[in-house]
């Protein structure tokens, strides 16, 4: 039954892309199985005639001749169709289930990410998503092919010697291919880790910003193949164990199917020297245990291939359907920002951890500068991801203007916040692009894009690129026309670009000199003045007294909280942190 709902279930996306593909695939379906029976009473008819007394040399020629033209007009028609409609539809749908998918991946709460058994279902899903659909229904196509020959031949020819030979092949077929897909996807399912360590170590050798490191320490280079070489070695003898335990069932599943061809074959001859077929009969009958062996196996090796196309359909089925966070889609659309407050926010990693955060209790209002800080692994990251709804809390609320975020449409609750993260991307699109994370539209959008490089002190080195803002900015770090810290730095361009109401910062000068931190702190306070809430961590606190309030993490609560000049009178950890930080800074100067 999930076999079925799976090809139901396919069988309604294609018709999402385009309805006329079946049409298609129908007339091409019987083109293509009458082309077949042709071919088995063109021999008969062929023989008969050539042992016959009205027999003509030029009269066996025309014959040929008109079966040569019909092979080929029906050759021609079933290439064009394939090459121009059904490659153009091919593209269509892959384009269509790709961005399906990509556009769920993106409505998930970022912690699944921490879950092996949906990430492994979310890359096979995506890994396969651009091609499943359409194999599906390549393999309905073939199987109805190979049918309605099948059925057509033996309507005819239902001799009960062939038809009991058909059936037992049916049997044992289906026995053996069904059971061999299964353990082929189930080989395959167990060994995901080992293609994924393989587009790892592929990321590794030819990405640019492992280079550097790669030809500077011989050891971690013969750290990293030894661990392929060790784990492909591992790989092979597993896949040995897998071939040995289909090889056998392989050979006697040939040597059974050889049997019932010799069997039928040597049934055949008594007939015909029994002067109760004729010679074409003959041919026909060898033909069609030749032929329809060959369309029972395509047609039994197609349902277990249909079977295990539907595994992977029912691996896409799930992520469509895995529970979007919060009220993605719905829920109230939230156009202002007053206050977010922490309500004994607990937060754990996975369900078998203990909590990672627990009792976090605090708020942020408008126009306030607040710095998060401690000591690295104390939650400060997944503190931020959980006020910009990235994820979801274990337990208590978080609460914007008095109501939760689950009764948002928790993409309007996004759209509050501009952040910075410490491992922000730059995508392979236009600067002006980049920073406004969208299409430059208007010539509004080109003044805002000035204006936040000038921000982010990148304004003079764009200006000097041949295409100045339009310049494209490669995907890969370190392979443009940017460093390290001018990527941040257009990172932080786009923040401020964004005209959000609350500007979110992780570590942001992780990649800037001294003196361009500095001079970021500096310009982000001044965002005070165009009615921004500044959120940022940091671990370098020398950068948090100007700050309005300071949340010191400690083992997953905030231990202390206040102003600069508060927490140092308390004389605990951050006065500490602060003062040892301090002293490095004076002794570096």
């Amino acid at each position: 039954m999930n076999v079925f709902q799976n090809i139901v279930y396919t069988i309604k996306r294609v018709a999402g892309v385009s309805k006329s593909i079946f049409l298609m695939l129908v007339l091409l379906a019987v083109f293509s199985a009458s082309l077949s029976v042709l071919d088995l009473f063109m021999i008969k008819f062929l023989s008969d005639y050539a042992f016959s007394e009205h027999f003509e040399l030029s009269g066996l020629m025309f014959y040929l001749a008109v079966y040569a033209l019909a092979v080929l007009g029906f050759q021609f028609l079933s290439n064009i169709v394939l090459q121009l409609f059904i490659s153009w539809f091919e593209a269509r749908l892959k384009v269509s289930t790709n961005e399906e998918i990509y556009r769920k991946t993106l409505e998930l709460d970022i912690i699944n990410y921490n879950d092996s058994g949906f990430y492994n279902k979310l890359h096979r899903a995506i890994k396969e998503s651009d091609s499943r659909y359409f194999l599906v229904l390549m393999q309905l196509f073939s199987f109805f092919v190979s049918m309605i020959a099948f059925v057509s031949v033996f309507t005819i020819y239902h001799d009960p010697v062939i038809l009991l030979a058909a059936a037992l092949n049916v049997l044992y077929y289906i026995i053996y291919y069904f059971k061999m897909n299964k353990k082929g996807y189930e080989f395959n399912k167990k060994e995901e880790p080992y293609a994924r360590l393989q587009d790892y170590m592929d990321q590794v050798f030819y990405l640019r910003e492992y280079a550097e490191e790669l030809r500077m320490t011989e050891g971690i280079k013969e750290k990293l193949l030894f661990k392929l070489e060790d784990e492909t070695e591992r790989y092979v003898e597993r896949f040995h164990i897998y071939l040995n335990r289909i090889s056998y069932q392989s050979i006697l599943m040939t040597t059974f199917s050889y049997l019932i061809f010799w069997v039928v074959g040597v049934y055949v001859s008594a007939r015909l020297l029994g002067h109760k077929i004729t010679t074409g009969d003959f041919l026909v009958m060898i033909n069609v245990v030749s032929v329809m062996s060959a369309r029972l196996i395509d047609i039994l090796k197609i349902l277990p291939d249909i079977y295990q196309s539907c595994l992977y359909i029912r691996d896409i089925r799930e992520i469509l359907d895995y529970p979007s966070v919060f009220g993605q889609g719905g829920g109230m659309v939230c156009s202002a920002f007053h206050t977010i407050q922490f309500e004994n926010v607990c937060f754990k990693y996975d369900a078998r951890s203990v909590f990672g955060l627990h009792n976090l209790n605090f708020s942020i209002g408008r126009n306030e500068i607040v710095a998060i800080v401690g000591f690295n692994g104390s939650g400060k990251s997944t503190m931020m991801d959980i006020f910009m709804g990235l994820l979801q809390p274990d337990g208590g609320e978080v609460l914007l203007n008095g109501r939760p975020y689950a009764e948002y449409d928790i993409r309007s609750v996004r759209k509050l916040f501009g952040a910075v993260f410490q491992d922000f991307q730059v995508y392979e699109i236009s600067v002006a692009e980049n920073i406004l994370m969208r299409k430059m539209e208007l010539e509004e959008d080109a003044v805002l894009v000035e204006e936040a490089l000038r921000y982010a002190g990148l304004y003079e080195k764009v200006c000097a690129l041949e295409h100045g803002i339009h310049t494209v900015v490669s995907g890969e770090e370190h392979a443009g026309d940017f460093s390290g810290g001018e990527r941040q730095k257009l990172a932080i361009a786009r923040a401020y670009a964004s005209h959000a109401s609350i500007l979110v910062f992780d570590e942001p000068t992780s990649a800037l000199d001294v003196y361009a931190a500095k001079s970021f702190y500096h310009d982000l306070l001044q965002l005070r003045e165009l009615g921004r809430t500044i959120v940022f961590t940091t671990h370098k606190l020398y950068y948090t007294i100007r700050a309005d309030r300071i949340l010191f993490v400690k083992d997953g609560t905030i231990s202390e909280a206040g102003s600069h000049e508060r927490l140092m009178s308390l004389d605990k950890d951050y006065a500490a942190l602060y003062k040892m930080q301090a002293g490095e800074l004076f002794a570096a100067e």
